[in-house]
């Protein structure tokens, strides 16, 4: 296992690691499944684990779209939805419920104290600062913040493969990386699936249309089997 600042990794011990990383709002639909198949492949491939990891510290963004009732509601049916179609899922964890964790890591490593307001910025609103392990001062401007950088060193994932639409994100995972000097991830970005709304209508992101008939759950009631997915 490899040791960040003279520290061995002392919470999970997993190595050669993928996550899928759904937000709880809505259903699975066939562009998740896609992402997970590939996911779980790379990580079976280099004799690693596949982890489950929902990223729902966003509350201000989520809050717009569910309550956090319905955001329970919402991983617990996408936990369900992933056993049915067989997906060996090491770890499940919710960011929300360990980032008690990881700051405890981060702050006995390396001194670093996540401001308290941190939770539920998102690209364009006002941001605070957050001081890095050498006093310098940084702008938190994204949903990708240092806290989920070392979770993914937790978890031993070292390839992180998502939609192409989060490749604005990489030069910042990057930076942190650096910063807590861990050691590099590998980054994939793929392709997103598209779909019409309906005949003749122009291609979309599955996530951009209504995706209810291409659902887990909608596709699950019309009989199809996780076999007719792969």
């Amino acid at each position: 296992m490899s040791d960040v600042a003279g520290i061995p990794r002392d919470w999970l011990e997993y190595a050669h690691s993928t996550r899928f990383c759904p937000t709880p709002g809505g259903d699975l639909h066939l562009g998740h499944i896609y992402m997970c198949l590939v996911n779980e492949h790379v990580a079976r491939k280099a004799g690693g684990h596949f982890h489950l990891v929902f990223d729902d510290t966003q509350i201000h963004w989520m809050q717009l779209r569910s309550t956090s009732e319905e955001m329970r509601g919402h991983a617990r049916r996408i936990s369900e939805d992933l056993e049915w179609m067989n997906f060996d899922i090491e770890v499940t964890v919710s960011q929300s419920e360990v980032m008690h964790v990881v700051n405890h890591h981060l702050n006995r490593l390396y001194g670093y104290v996540a401001p308290p307001q941190r939770v539920g910025y998102m690209p364009g609103l006002d941001a605070p600062t957050v001081v890095g392990m050498k006093g310098e001062p940084f702008p938190y401007t994204t949903g990708m913040v240092p806290e989920k950088v070392f979770l993914d060193y937790l978890l031993g994932v070292e390839h992180l493969i998502r939609g192409m639409d989060l490749i604005t994100e990489f030069s910042l995972y990057k930076h942190w990386e650096e910063w807590f000097r861990l050691p590099a991830t590998k980054h994939t970005y793929l392709p997103r699936l598209l779909t019409r709304s309906e005949p003749g209508a122009p291609l979309e992101s599955l996530s951009k249309t209504n995706h209810s008939e291409s659902s887990v759950r909608s596709l699950k009631a019309k009989g199809m089997s996780p076999v007719s997915y792969t």
